[in-house]
């Protein structure tokens, strides 16, 4: 048995973002077989077994001089800093799954500052770190080619693909929270239900679109989420933008519906199970490219079939298993189309259910981690350790003093219990 800390960048508790869930799940899943430590900003509960404490940097210090292993999503330097400076002996595994710095392009360009020093930390994280997961083969390309140009050419069999996961216990349904709940949706309506944020490099553009095109009254598009998970956060400017072309359209309130807030993570199988299908769509850029849509996975574990773009791993895939249908991107007349076929029972939509059935116990937490789990029978140090020190501590110093100049023109503090840099 190990003892094994995990450090989260998003707050762990009833709401939760793709990458708290990672974190949370991967603590439960760990916790079966190793002692875990999780650090992580918001109020919890921890999964059973495992033991959480607020990211303070004496908490943070106590736990790595303790712990066997790091765990961490690298995003956050006061909680990763350590690792490089003081314990560049300790084995460090970076979880790769959020590609931060392609979703900064999208959101916040490429030329600001935080996009830049989230890049540099990211890079530094993949010089330091001894063992690496991934959302996918695809990712795990980018990050062979990452390695070979900072000289870790050598050291790409550690970098493993372990997706986001599914519970091994079904969804269930408790209580109705769509149908006769929702102000216009009745009984026998089709649902398409967007499973998560909408975020700066998603297109909910193109489903409002078709959706308005149908002929058919009764087909409704749920946006799960319309702010994001952190407190008083207020939403994207793409969720603006969906709003608004709802409204133009004449759709908003009447076929396009958005869900004030954000759903807690364990009522997320409620609003699956009584949807239809689940809907994504993202443009063709760098960022879909290598993402991996993770709240596209709860669909898969609910058995709801899936109408999306394609480009990225996951979508791709989706359109191979005949788990639904992949679509080009900002194709509206695709759109309306298949949205039509799944509204009147089409084969693929009929079958897709089963294949889904088939495919689930290789895709649970338990089967996504076991690279994971065998790397933690034995962890090692495959980076330079000391030797690197007073490398690492050149790099840190130039990341702190960029970042400290940029929060002089922003408000220090991201809202979800981190302190910046």
């Amino acid at each position: 048995m190990r003892h094994v800390l995990i450090i989260s960048s998003d707050p762990v508790g009833k709401r939760m973002s793709g990458p708290a869930i990672r974190a949370y799940e991967t603590a439960r899943e760990l916790s079966r077989r190793h002692r875990v430590t999780l650090i992580a900003p918001g109020d919890g509960p921890a999964p059973k077994g495992v033991r959480m404490r607020a990211p303070k940097i004496s908490s943070i210090l106590d736990e790595i001089r303790r712990c066997d292993a790091v765990i961490t999503q690298g995003v956050r330097l006061s909680a990763t800093w350590p690792l490089f400076v003081l314990f560049p002996h300790k084995p460090a595994i970076w979880d790769l799954t959020s590609a931060v710095s392609l979703e900064n392009l999208a959101r916040i360009g490429s030329a600001e500052s935080r996009a830049e020093f989230q890049h540099r930390l990211f890079l530094l994280g993949m010089e330091r770190g001894d063992f690496f997961v991934c959302g996918g083969e695809r990712q795990r390309d980018l990050y062979a080619g990452a390695f070979a140009s900072m000289g870790r050419a050598g050291f790409d069999g550690l970098c493993v693909s372990a997706p986001f996961g599914i519970p091994e216990e079904r969804p269930r349904q408790e209580s109705r929270v769509l149908r006769g709940v929702i102000p216009g949706i009745g009984e026998d309506d089709f649902i398409l239900l967007w499973p998560g944020g909408i975020w700066d490099w998603t297109d909910p553009l193109t489903p409002i679109r078709a959706v308005g095109r149908l002929a058919r009254k009764r087909t409704h598009l749920v946006f799960l989420g319309k702010e994001g998970p952190a407190p008083h956060e207020t939403g994207s400017k793409m969720a603006r933008r969906a709003e608004e072309l709802a409204h133009q359209l004449g759709l908003y309130g009447k076929s396009v519906h958005f869900l004030p807030g954000w759903r807690g993570y364990a009522e997320r199988g409620r609003y699956l199970l009584e949807a239809d299908a689940g809907v994504s769509a993202h443009p063709r850029t760098i960022e879909a490219r290598f993402a991996y849509r993770t709240r596209l996975v709860d669909c898969l574990w609910a058995g709801l079939p899936v109408i999306c773009s394609g480009g990225d791993e996951l979508g791709n895939w989706v359109g191979r298993m005949g788990l639904g249908r992949t679509l080009p991107s900002e194709d509206v007349e695709a759109w309306t189309r298949a949205i039509r076929e799944a509204a009147r029972g089409e084969s693929w939509y009929r079958e897709a259910p089963g294949r889904m059935a088939q495919l689930r116990p290789q895709m649970t937490w338990r089967a996504r981690l076991a690279p994971l789990m065998d790397y933690l029978e034995s962890p090692r140090v495959t980076s330079r350790g000391w030797a690197a020190l007073p490398g690492y501590l050149v790099r840190v110093a130039a990341l702190v003093s960029a970042r400290a100049l940029s929060l002089r023109r922003h408000r220090p503090g991201d809202g979800n219990g981190w302190t910046s840099p």
